[in-house]
């Protein structure tokens, strides 16, 4: 594969030219990327100074709500280390019945997906600011050497709240399956299969279905399989408050989301000691990243030499073919400028009938998906090393100026080839709704254009056939020049093996109403 965009020995290499590389020099570019650390220095008063390690890590909400005392009735999210050793960002509530719970669990608006996995549930997920899930892991971590309590917190669509707490709360290990043991019932942990199921599909109304999340524990079974609209599940240690907004005795620490967050100033006003900020200091980390620029000297000697510009710039696979001559034979992926401006990757056919064709549609293997919108298919899609459409925008660049040939090129599953060309081929601009022209035919395919030529380009989104009682584009799946509907379309869905089918690549006269294998259309100047 050839392409104009390695580097500048390997584009000389497909010169006439003589050439020596003379020297290279670096050049640093502006600017320079430093990182830098803040380093501030406090001195602090005041009683129980020796809790102050305690602010670093705690184990739940309840820890934290014990140790930084200004947090009761600040809602929010806080960081905890359940195993004091890793980080788990938290919602605490340090409000209800004293405050200090952990929230393991919140649903309100349906925003997080909780049909999940094994390993998902273990972990947790979710946003802690809204809808999440704390992780079985850390549950089972927080409760596993105190005694806890439980408190779910409930509220229907019509208002109504009613809560249910559990005076022993725990979860087990993996290796128990994380097992749930609560006073009283329980849910989501199934039986067979729920009476509450907290994680269920969340619904935007009261809905009557065992599939939403809903909360059917003894006190409320006759509100079985009513939506609810709002819940947080909380666990809470015994040593602080009974209820279980996840209220362990050891607490969360560190960021409530907009209380706790952001300076370390921010942080002492929540304690009782008295402070002053004494000094700060600026330390550069390293590495230190430094854009360069390499520049490097070649003397080039040889005839033509006056064409150099034209390497740089190129319309169309043609004009590489004719500026760059060692280019012949080497069918590949070039770059191509259909306005001189702006840049487009493309597939140059130099190898048939003397090359310089540039590939505006590929299908090989139906890798691409070409049922698109409008848009999509004037941007153009693919990949151009396989399936891919140029882009109606390029395609009318290309034309409206010069007169160009359109050639096809059709393989059905049995092997056999044949092709059809055509002498004057353009596509309109956008305001004509990138009509084509496609006339003079010749070749061994059969004309299946012919009836196409003439008509708007259609698409999903965009019908512009001449049918009145169905929109061809969503018929065939694709975008192409529909009359009413088609004789040929080249954009229709990819099938493994030959299927009788116009939902599919088709060309009547040659494919006989079957789906073809491949197909190629590819243009240039007519000489």
């Amino acid at each position: 594969m050839l392409c104009l965009s390695g580097n500048v020995e390997s584009l000389l290499k497909l010169t006439p030219w003589n050439w020596k590389h003379l020297d290279t020099s670096v050049k640093v570019d502006t600017p320079v990327s430093v990182d830098i650390s803040l380093l501030s220095h406090y001195r602090l008063t005041g009683k129980h100074f020796n809790k102050y390690q305690k602010l670093e890590k705690q184990r739940d909400c309840a820890s934290i709500l014990k140790f930084i005392p200004n947090t009761k009735g600040k809602d929010g999210v806080y960081t905890i280390y359940p195993d004091m050793k890793t980080k788990k960002l938290v919602y605490c509530d340090t409000t209800t019945e004293g405050g200090g719970w952990t929230v393991i669990n919140k649903r309100m608006d349906g925003s997080v997906d909780f049909y999940r996995s094994w390993d998902s549930y273990k972990e947790g997920f979710g946003n802690v600011e809204g809808e999440y899930w704390l992780g079985n892991e850390a549950i089972h971590v927080l409760t596993k050497r105190r005694q806890y309590e439980l408190r779910v917190d409930l509220q229907k669509f019509s208002g109504k709240k009613a809560f249910a707490k559990y005076s022993k709360f725990s979860v087990g290990s993996e290796s128990q399956k994380f097992k749930l043991t609560a006073t009283g019932k329980s849910g989501w942990w199934y039986g067979a299969c729920d009476q509450s199921d907290l994680n269920g599909q969340y619904h935007k109304s009261a809905v009557k279905t065992d599939r939403s999340y809903i909360y059917a524990l003894s006190f409320l079974i006759v509100h079985v399989h009513a939506g609810i609209e709002e819940n947080m599940v909380l666990i809470k240690n015994n040593f602080v408050v009974l209820c279980f907004f996840l209220h362990f005795t050891t607490t969360c620490c560190i960021t409530p989301h907009s209380h706790l967050q952001g300076n370390v100033e921010s942080l002492l006003r929540l304690t009782p000691w008295n402070w002053k900020h004494l000094n700060t200091s600026v330390k550069v980390d390293i590495p230190v990243s430094v854009d360069i620029s390499l520049l490097s000297h070649y003397r080039l000697t040889g005839k033509h030499f006056n064409k150099y510009q034209k390497l740089q710039k190129q319309r169309d696979c043609a004009s590489i073919l004719k500026f760059i001559p060692n280019s012949k034979g080497k069918d590949g992926v070039y770059s191509i400028y259909p306005d001189m401006k702006t840049k487009k990757l493309v597939y140059c056919d130099m190898t048939t009938e003397g090359g310089g064709w540039t590939v505006i549609n590929k299908r090989m293997d139906g890798s691409v998906d070409f049922y698109r919108s409008w848009d999509s298919y004037k941007e153009g899609f693919g990949n151009v090393e396989g399936e891919y459409w140029l882009g109606n925008e390029a395609i009318h660049l290309l034309t409206k100026g010069k007169e160009h040939e359109l050639r096809v090129d059709l393989q059905k599953f049995t092997g056999e080839k044949a092709f059809a060309k055509y002498s004057k081929f353009s596509v309109g601009s956008e305001s004509q709704k990138f009509k084509l022209t496609a006339t003079g035919y010749s070749g061994t395919a059969g004309d299946s254009l012919a009836w196409h030529s003439g008509r708007p380009f259609s698409t999903k989104d965009a019908d512009n056939d001449s049918s009145k009682k169905i929109a061809c584009a969503v018929l065939g799946k694709a975008g192409w020049w529909f009359n009413s509907c088609d004789h040929s379309n080249l954009n229709g869905p990819h099938h493994k093996s030959a299927v009788k089918s116009d939902v599919s690549i088709n060309w009547d006269h040659f494919g006989k109403g079957f789906s073809l294998k491949t197909a190629k259309m590819m243009m240039r100047p007519v000489k």
